[in-house]
């Protein structure tokens, strides 16, 4: 009895000095920065290189993006037509256009390098309109483009209507896909040019004989009150309908973000609430590279491939981390408290796997598997290489065929005559007698010595004794005796 008193004593202070050790494992909560609070209706701060987002803010709902649209516009025509390409414009790209213009003319004609920078620094309604018939021939196919664009990106909250913006009840989007949209066209190294331009020049053209300056309409980038100063570009755009929308980029200290606001009712409120969330971002994450050992992975080419997807048995390839892979985490935690999945893929010929890195449900980064083959690798046919072309059909050889079936008719021809031949008895031997110089020659068996035969085998057993006698020679027919003769 005392002996369990004793043992629940023991459990009791265990249970007791358990609760007071605090968890090796701290929740990734317990270390994300809280972000700032902001006035705008939706808001999102992404990390341009990982996608990580670092802040959000009902980022799902939809609004009227107004003209930042002129960030999907600038980014299909930089995709689809060279810069030096000249751009006309219409009659409806100045009369079905309203709102924020250059002053562009019917017929004037314009290189696509400037249409672009009037359509991102002063925002010119005509010439995104222009840019959209010139790309794609109409504005309804510009149109389709856009959204087929969209979708390509992972947008599910986006439906565009025109090329501008202007109010539109079915041109929507949300935080979270304006802000993919951004990510997309900041890789593109003319837009990065184009966006960072505080001001610039239209040049002289075939209507207009001066040229014409613009200024870029985002306030962060001139100097003045909201400058920033690691701002890079960006896109302003405001209706009645949309209220004030912002895309911001910005770089510090090899990070780059992206700043979406949509939907603040003040003017200085878009820029207060960027900066604010701009601040947080640098302030409170950093990038880190990963290896293999961190993340907790072993990377060999023999037993990785899942079976359904392992080309071989045994390789001689090298697989390893990308070394350009890069996480952006909070200033408090370390690559130890992150989870890490792997999921396959074949988007490239070199990418074979991504692990995916999260920190609780706050998506961090990935970072891609690359396999390189070895000499003794195998290729399978599941993922021919591309460089591997296809060796051209050769033609049908008939003219051999031809010899061979000529060749076979020929031996089955031989092969039936012999047959016929020996069938018809053209081959047996005839005897014919050649004298008395031939060698060999058939014995020719009479009747007599035939009977002479029979006789010697029914007496043979009873004339043993006397058979081969000196004093009693062997009888011989005349026969025998003419036969003896003829062989002397």
């Amino acid at each position: 009895m005392k002996f369990v008193k004793q043992l629940w004593m023991t459990i009791f202070l265990l249970a007791f000095f358990l609760e007071l050790v605090p968890s090796q494992r701290v929740s990734a909560e317990a270390f994300w920065p809280a972000g700032p609070e902001v006035k705008a209706e939706s808001a999102i701060v992404m990390e341009a290189d990982t996608g990580a987002i670092l802040y959000e803010k009902n980022i799902h709902v939809q609004h009227y993006p107004a003209s930042t649209t002129k960030i999907m516009t600038t980014l299909l025509a930089l995709e689809h037509a060279p810069l030096q390409d000249i751009v006309t414009f219409s009659r409806d790209s100045i009369y079905k256009t309203e709102g924020s213009l250059v002053g562009f003319m019917i017929d004037e004609q314009i290189p696509l390098e400037q249409c672009l920078y009037a359509v991102m620094l002063a925002s010119g309604n005509e010439a995104a309109y222009a840019v959209a018939e010139h790309i794609g021939g109409t504005l309804d196919s510009f149109v389709n483009m856009m959204n087929e664009k969209a979708a390509a990106l992972g947008c599910t909250e986006t439906h565009f209507s025109n090329p501008h913006g202007l109010p539109d009840e079915t041109h929507v989007t949300s935080a979270h896909d304006l802000a993919l949209i951004a990510r997309e066209a900041y890789k593109n190294e003319s837009f990065r040019t184009i966006t960072r331009t505080v001001s610039y020049s239209i040049s002289p053209s075939n209507k207009s004989a001066e040229p014409r300056p613009i200024y870029n309409h985002h306030s962060m980038l001139r100097q003045g009150v909201f400058k920033y100063d690691y701002c890079t570009g960006g896109k302003t755009g405001y209706t009645n309908a949309a209220r004030n929308t912002l895309v911001t980029y910005a770089e510090k200290n090899d990070v780059t973000l992206i700043c979406v606001i949509m939907k603040d009712d003040v003017s200085k409120d878009q820029y207060l609430d960027t900066t604010a969330l701009l601040d947080y971002g640098f302030n409170n994450f950093k990038k880190i590279p990963v290896s293999e050992h961190e993340l907790g992975l072993q990377l060999s080419s023999e037993g990785f491939f899942p079976i359904r997807n392992n080309p071989l048995t045994k390789d001689a390839g090298k697989i390893m981390l990308d070394t350009s892979s890069e996480l952006v985490i909070p200033n408090q935690s370390t690559v130890t408290d992150i989870a890490s999945a792997i999921s396959f893929t074949e988007q490239s010929q070199n990418e074979i796997a991504v692990v995916t890195c999260r920190l609780d449900e706050h998506f961090v980064g990935n970072v891609s598997i690359l396999y390189t083959p070895g000499k003794n690798s195998i290729q399978t046919d599941s993922k021919p290489i591309e460089t591997q072309k296809k060796a051209p059909d050769k033609p049908f050889p008939i003219k051999k065929v031809l010899l061979i079936l000529l060749i076979v008719f020929c031996i089955l021809g031989v092969i039936g005559v012999i047959l016929y031949c020996i069938r018809n008895g053209i081959f047996e031997p005839s005897y014919i007698k050649e004298g008395p110089k031939m060698k060999k020659h058939k014995k020719i068996r009479t009747r007599s010595s035939i009977r002479r035969s029979k006789q010697n085998k029914e007496t043979k057993p009873a004339q043993k004794a006397s058979v081969g006698s000196a004093k009693t020679p062997k009888l011989q027919s005349e026969f025998d005796v003419w036969e003896h003769h003829q062989d002397e």
